[in-house]
């Protein structure tokens, strides 16, 4: 299975659950198991969509970004904080105003290379 990219690459989806490894290990959820949580998420407050995620604290190989759209079609980066760790788990989130859009959609962009923090 190692030496299989359809099995073992980081576009491969190794689970029913849809997720590609890579994402599933940025977020610290086993490959081969389906998964309905740990996932990321969105609340609204009053004034922002928040959208929030969980990692593990030791992913240096990884680069986290966070891009929010308001019909699918244009992405702007927003800048997600460090919310809490809680053992070798960090919380993140990312903000963005109710009063700029109607809807926003969100969505996490994971890469091999260097993490930004």
């Amino acid at each position: 299975e190692l030496e299989d990219p359809n099995i073992s690459g980081p576009a491969a989806v190794a689970s029913p659950d849809g997720l590609p490894n890579l994402l599933k290990y940025a977020l610290g959820l086993p490959a081969k198991t389906p998964v309905a949580s740990g996932l990321p998420g969105v609340t609204v407050t009053e004034t922002h969509y928040v959208y929030t995620y969980t990692r593990p604290s030791e992913r240096p190989d990884l680069t986290y970004s966070v891009e929010v759209s308001a019909g699918l079609t244009d992405w702007s980066s927003i800048t997600p904080e460090l919310v809490s760790t809680q053992g070798s788990t960090e919380i993140w989130r990312a903000m963005h105003p109710v009063s700029s859009a109607a809807n926003a959609f969100f969505r996490l962009r994971v890469e091999r290379g260097t993490a930004d923090r």
